[in-house]
């Protein structure tokens, strides 16, 4: 019924997979894109309202 290999596989990607692919220039990617993956944009992890969530 159930390949137990299939079980253990992974179904989402990596935090560092998705910060790889976030890298990557994208059709939505640009200066006025405001799309952008939080654990990527370094504006807003370093912003100083965000100081006590780190």
């Amino acid at each position: 019924m159930n390949n137990p290999k299939e079980l253990l596989e992974r179904n989402f990607p990596t935090a560092d997979q998705d910060a790889r692919r976030a890298s990557r220039p994208s059709l939505y990617a640009g200066d006025d894109s405001s799309y952008e993956l939080a654990f990527t944009d370094n504006d807003f992890l370093l912003h100083t309202d965000l100081r006590p969530v780190r």
